[in-house]
C-alpha cells in the first residue's frame, strides 16, 4: 500500500489562541478550564503553547481534574483566567453555567466562553457583574473559518 500523505489540521487551537492572546494581561498567570471535551483540548494545547499552567474543572472526579465545588475564593485568587469550554449557557438553555461562587471573581479576572449563542451566556454575564473582562466565542469561530479557507484553498 502507498502512503497518501495524510495530514490533519486543528483550527480550534488557532481560532482560540489568536482571539485570547490581544486579552492577556501580566496577571492572568493561571486558567481554570471548565469542562474536559474536545474543545478542551484545544484550549489545554494553546495555554501549553503560552506557557499558562491550567487546572481542569468537571462534574465527575478524575485523576487529572477538580470537582467544582473544588474552586473556592483561594482558588479563584489564583486563577485569573476562566474558560467555559462546555455547552453550559448555549441556546436554549440559557440559564446554565458553570458553578462556582462568582462572588469571588474580580476586575483581575478574564473569562473566555466558546459558546456565542448567546452573545452574552449567563457565565458571561455573572464575571461581567463583578467587573472582570468578557469574551465569547465567536471571533474564535470566525477565524476557525478563515483558517480552514487558507488552508483548503492554498
Amino acid at each position: 500500500m502507498q502512503n497518501v500523505g495524510i495530514k490533519g489540521y486543528n483550527t480550534d487551537a488557532y481560532g482560540f489562541a489568536e482571539s485570547l492572546k490581544p486579552l492577556l494581561k501580566n496577571h492572568h498567570k493561571k486558567a481554570l478550564i471548565f469542562g474536559d471535551g474536545g474543545a478542551a483540548k484545544a484550549v489545554k494545547y494553546v495555554l501549553n503553547q503560552l506557557q499558562i499552567p491550567y487546572l481542569v474543572v468537571t462534574r465527575n472526579p478524575t485523576p487529572d481534574t477538580v470537582l467544582y465545588s473544588a474552586v473556592t475564593e483561594n482558588i479563584l485568587d489564583e486563577y485569573k483566567l476562566l474558560i467555559n469550554t462546555t455547552p453550559l449557557g448555549m441556546s436554549p438553555n440559557f440559564d446554565s453555567c458553570p458553578l462556582i461562587p462568582y462572588q469571588f471573581v474580580t476586575d483581575q479576572h478574564l473569562a473566555y466562553d466558546l459558546v456565542y449563542n448567546p452573545e452574552e451566556t449567563k457565565f458571561l454575564s455573572l464575571v461581567k457583574a463583578q467587573g472582570g473582562t468578557i469574551k465569547n466565542g465567536l471571533e474564535m469561530l470566525y477565524l476557525q473559518a478563515e483558517r480552514s479557507w487558507y488552508i483548503w484553498n492554498t
